[in-house]
């Protein structure tokens, strides 16, 4: 098959020149480090792994923010090595479902990667993906030493910090008198109690039946320590063993409006970067904060390193500590390196600190009603079930020019209290008409009740389509189907672009009938699980291309039928320009072109599957994130009256995104 491609430039966000596609088979064997297949940097490896098998491959990369990944509907494994495969800088198994992928700064250098199955059974078709080197800049790194709450360093709003957990010391070496599976006596060391009850202490066994094994210790006395998990077999009289201290990271996180959306995440760090972690969440005085602020206490996947979490915290001071995992990762990814990089993000997004906006005069449940409210200000309302003309409330309109993250909640207001609601999320898809999407509920959430047994609504949601609005509907019951009627305050955070958002794909039919000869063009996946994400080849597969010389068009543009609102075309709210347009006035009886054309690319298909596929190389580029582009296949067609001689097909709208989660 031949393909042609383009790819579009950041600054101005429109197609630019074209770039030969980079798509190339595996070339067997290549079971070896030594052996194996060179990789070009921003290419994609279309291989197959039978089982048991090995594949090697190898890069060479001027250094940056890099995206490897493999796609594909198998259960694999990726591991990345210096350039002789014998010394490990990352692992990960399970990064976009079952398939394995990295985002990680990698310095210059040539290195290897490592494809091969969970188990030994695993086999099946992959796509190799080798992202070009882009640049996602750290902005800080953490300040040593950070391993109490008094020396933690402080991470803010937008904070990309990197941070590295080092390897064991040993703090004490001691002979073992006697003891259980999870309780070692000492021999001769006078200890300090609880010195090692913070998590980030292991005990090893030097000699005896559990030389070289190790548990994270849970507490200690003056003369013997507990272990959290037991050994096997029970330390003998005379076993020796060493208390091992891990490192610890401390970051202080302030909110200092009433109520504040914080998202966290620990995820790859540069290379070499650690295989797993755990992480806790304390408060002010060093404590673990409730669970009514969400979970205290976590440990990452044993088969990748990365965590989001969404969390609302009222006024104070907070901290993320990032430590040792507290059980060992085991298994396949124990490969990968025990200590190493992380990169830790913060972003807050205040509530409460754009005034109080009481609702409007009933009724307010509709577009042309809807109380106006705007990101950041907290609405107060009363929903009043028993007289029948308060039902619900709406709110709005919420406009998103961009890509952004929003969190929303409800809660019991001035008394009488309404305790139990639901929050419902609805588009704006028709501004002429007033007409809204069907909703999404949000019944529950809000920990932060404060009337004892409430059920309100907590949402986070990253708004994915730029220029969309959106509004939001306040009614009773939630979950609890308690009293129907009461006060309450809706809340509102401010918005900012998401740190992370996965890449978008639909498609739309048109043309399925009464426009040329059979067999619509159409535009499809080559993967179906693979999205457009930044530093990766997007490969789409359009076939039917039946027409003379199994020639296509490949039509690129940043508009469509319909605006990444859903509003009809000439509507306000629809900035994608006049499609469909019909080119029955233009010698196509009966067919419409979909998308605004701004670059027309040739395909020629292969002659006995009539397809074509169509890479399109995207940028490591961060302002690239949000990006919609619009596509459309078509096929010469001169033969059923057809005198502008091209037969449009379906099709597909593409939003680009940071990370397939």
């Amino acid at each position: 098959m031949f393909s042609s491609m383009r790819f579009f430039a950041t600054s101005s966000l429109l197609l630019a020149t074209p770039l030969l596609a980079q798509q190339f088979p595996e070339v067997e064997p290549n079971d070896t480090p030594a052996a194996a297949q060179f990789v070009a940097l921003g290419s994609q490896i279309n291989c197959n792994l039978t089982a048991g098998e090995l594949d090697w491959f190898q890069f060479t990369t001027p250094g940056g923010y890099m995206r490897i990944a493999c796609i594909s509907g198998s259960d694999l494994q990726l591991e990345l090595s210096d350039a002789t495969g014998t010394i490990v800088q990352a692992f990960n198994d399970d990064g976009q479902g079952l398939a394995p992928s990295m985002w990680m700064n990698i310095a210059a250098g040539t290195y290897c990667l490592r494809v091969d199955g969970f188990s030994a059974t695993t086999t099946g078709a992959y796509t190799l993906e080798l992202g070009a080197p882009g640049s996602k800049p750290l902005n800080g790194n953490e300040i040593e030493p950070n391993d109490t709450v008094a020396t933690a360093t402080a991470a803010g709003d937008g904070a990309q910090l990197g941070g590295s957990l080092r390897p064991a010391v040993s703090v004490l070496a001691d002979v073992a008198l006697a003891g259980s599976t999870t309780t070692v006596v000492n021999a001769t060391a006078a200890l300090t109690a609880s010195l090692y009850a913070d998590g980030r202490y292991w005990l090893r066994c030097t000699s005896g039946a559990n030389a070289g094994l190790r548990r994270r210790i849970a507490s200690n006395t003056t003369t013997s320590i507990t272990l959290a998990t037991g050994f096997t077999a029970a330390p003998a009289a005379g076993d020796t063993y060493e208390v091992l201290e891990y490192d610890s990271d401390y970051y202080r996180i302030d909110v200092v409006a009433p109520r504040a959306l914080v998202v966290f995440s620990i995820t790859e760090g540069d290379d070499t970067w650690v295989r797993g972690w755990s992480y806790e969440v304390r408060d002010a005085a060093g404590g673990l904060v409730p669970t009514t602020l969400g979970t205290n206490v976590a440990d990452s996947s044993v088969y990748q390193a990365r965590v989001t979490s969404f969390r609302v915290f009222p006024t104070g001071t907070y901290f993320v500590r990032v430590f040792e995992r507290r059980t060992e990762a085991t298994g396949a990814p124990a490969v990968a390196p025990a200590n190493g990089n992380y990169r830790f993000e913060v972003k807050i997004r205040d509530m409460n600190v754009g005034g109080v906006v009481v609702e409007g005069a009933e009724p307010n449940n509709t577009v042309a009603t809807a109380t106006p409210i705007a990101p950041g200000q907290q609405g107060v309302g009363n929903i009043s079930i028993s007289t029948g003309a308060d039902a619900s409330d709406l709110w709005g309109p919420i406009t998103v020019s961009q890509q952004s993250l929003i969190c929303f909640q409800t809660d019991g207001g001035a008394a009488p209290a309404l305790v139990d609601s639901t929050i419902q999320l609805f588009q704006l898809t028709d501004p002429i008409a007033g007409t809204l999407s069907a909703p999404t509920l949000v019944t529950a959430g809000n920990t932060l009740n404060t009337t004892v047994g409430a059920s309100h609504g907590r949402g986070s949601f990253n708004f994915l389509l730029p220029n969309t609005v959106y509004y939001l509907g306040v009614l009773s019951p939630g979950t609890n189907a308690a009293t129907q009627s009461g006060n309450y305050v809706l809340e509102i955070s401010l918005t900012d672009a998401p740190t992370y958002s996965a890449g978008n794909v639909a498609t739309a039919t048109a043309n399925a009938a009464g426009c040329g000869t059979a067999g619509v063009p159409t535009i499809g996946r080559v993967i179906a699980t693979e999205l457009p994400i930044l530093g990766q080849t997007y490969v789409t597969r359009t076939t039917n291309l039946n027409g003379p010389g199994n020639l296509g068009l490949m039509v690129l543009g940043l508009s469509g039928a319909q605006g990444p609102s859903g509003a009809p075309a000439g509507s306000p709210q629809s900035v994608y320009n006049p499609q469909p347009l019909d080119l029955t006035l233009l010698g196509a009886p009966g067919c419409t072109l979909n998308v605004n054309p701004l670059q027309i690319d040739v395909m020629l298909a292969d002659p006995v599957s009539l397809a074509a596929d169509y890479l399109l190389p995207i940028p490591s580029a961060p302002g690239l994130q949000g990006f919609t582009l619009f596509m459309q296949p078509a096929k010469l067609d001169f033969l059923t009256g057809n005198p502008l001689g091209v037969q449009p097909g379906n099709w597909m709208r593409i939003i680009i995104g940071t990370r397939a989660f």
